[in-house]
């Protein structure tokens, strides 16, 4: 038995190889065959962070905002007229900003309201344009205006038209430019608004609809994301104002003033509102509109327009309000008899008149003729002008008191 464990023994033993000596290498791996396992690695790396790049770009919700803002980077900066860094919350929201060199409007283009656009000039544009008196702890710009009224009176035209005067940029604000389904966004968003004014100061921050945004707090259907929002303004707007020397003002166009937060309503110190208009201002806004449209002919005409001087204008007794042709002596004025007739007319309402009474002219020439390729071409050829210049007869027809023949 003895010699049997033994023979299994030395078995045991012949059955394990050899151990290399001590001292000695193992076997080693070619060069190359390392090198490409490290190159294979650095591949399968290189398409797993480019597959997670694309994946999270897909995810992102502002990708195409995102793309548009840097597609129109150097357009922005151009546009701005200002060399300014920008964030990416920054950069989305510079598409909202007018430059005051492109507003076409000024509070002389603005028909009645003579008293609000005086005021206006003594409390809000003066202080602007004149930041060294106007830096005391009583001396300084007065931060937020609103106009509240009826819609079409002109309150979003009063804004444009007081940045244009004032050289501030206007950084139009809608809810649906800050809102987002990201919890967080909208108060980064919001903090954007108030980084780019500072950084384009002058500059107006313009809410219109201000009651859809700033509403009342406290309703059992508000959303926590939604009070956190309007907190986030309220405190950024206050520590705008504590910043001495600022030049950012904050105004708003509502037709709901009760619907705004009473808080909201505090820092707004000067509160217009824009009524309907009388019946002078009535009178004063449709020449406004009738000058308006006879500097643009003007101005087709320097641009080339083959246009006569009498064709496309309006009548020049429209203009100096004269009785229409075949009135009685002492007959009042044609636009007198419009404004009369349009009791209850917004600013708007009297635009889309004298339009669509411009308009007829044009269509009744239109349903004149037949349908013929020369008439066509004659219109086309811009021959069709010179039969605007009868626009005071619908407007007269129009009120209701179509002058003799």
């Amino acid at each position: 038995m003895g010699q049997a464990l033994g023979t299994a023994q030395g078995s045991d033993h012949a059955a394990v190889p050899a151990l290399p000596a001590r001292g000695k290498a193992g076997p080693r791996k070619d060069g190359m065959a390392i090198l490409g396992e490290v190159l294979s690695a650095a591949i399968a790396t290189g398409f797993l962070v480019w597959g997670l790049k694309i994946t999270l770009s897909y995810m992102d919700p502002y990708r195409e905002q995102r793309r548009e803002a840097k597609r129109q980077s150097q357009f922005l900066r151009q546009r701005l007229g200002r060399n300014i860094e920008l964030n990416e919350f920054e950069m989305l929201l510079a598409s909202q900003v007018l430059n005051p060199r492109s507003i076409d409007v000024s509070l002389d283009d603005i028909g009645g309201l003579e008293q609000v656009k005086e005021d206006m000039r003594l409390k809000v544009l003066r202080p602007l344009s004149e930041p060294d008196t106007f830096c005391t702890t009583l001396w300084r710009p007065v931060k937020g205006v609103l106009f509240y009224g009826p819609p079409g009176t002109g309150k979003t035209m009063l804004a444009k038209a007081l940045a244009a005067e004032s050289r501030c940029f206007f950084i139009n604000v809608t809810a649906s430019a800050i809102m987002s389904k990201w919890y967080g966004d909208a108060n980064r968003f919001i903090r954007a608004i108030f980084t780019l004014a500072a950084k384009l100061e002058p500059a107006v921050i313009f809410i219109d609809e201000v009651d859809a945004f700033l509403t009342k707090r406290g309703a059992q259907s508000e959303h926590e994301a939604t009070l956190q929002a309007k907190t986030e303004f309220m405190q950024l707007w206050d520590g705008m104002e504590g910043a001495r020397g600022a030049r950012v003002l904050v105004m708003g166009a509502t037709n709901r003033p009760w619907m705004v937060d009473e808080a909201v309503l505090r820092r707004f110190a000067l509160q217009y509102e824009i009524g309907l208009p009388t019946k002078a201002e009535r009178t004063a806004i449709l020449r406004r509109y009738l000058l308006r449209h006879q500097t643009d002919m003007a101005a087709l005409r320097q641009a080339g327009a083959q246009l006569a001087e009498d064709e496309g204008g309006v009548d020049m007794d429209l203009l100096l309000n004269m009785p229409a042709a075949g009135s009685a002596a002492g007959s009042p004025g044609a636009l007198d008899v419009v404004a009369a007739a349009t009791e209850g007319y917004s600013g708007s309402d009297l635009m889309e008149l004298a339009s669509q009474a411009a308009q007829n002219v044009l269509v009744e020439h239109w349903s004149s003729h037949d349908s013929s390729s020369s008439d066509r071409s004659a219109l086309a050829a811009g021959q069709y002008w010179k039969y605007w210049n009868a626009i005071y007869l619908p407007l007269v027809c129009a009120a209701g008191n179509e002058p003799k023949p």
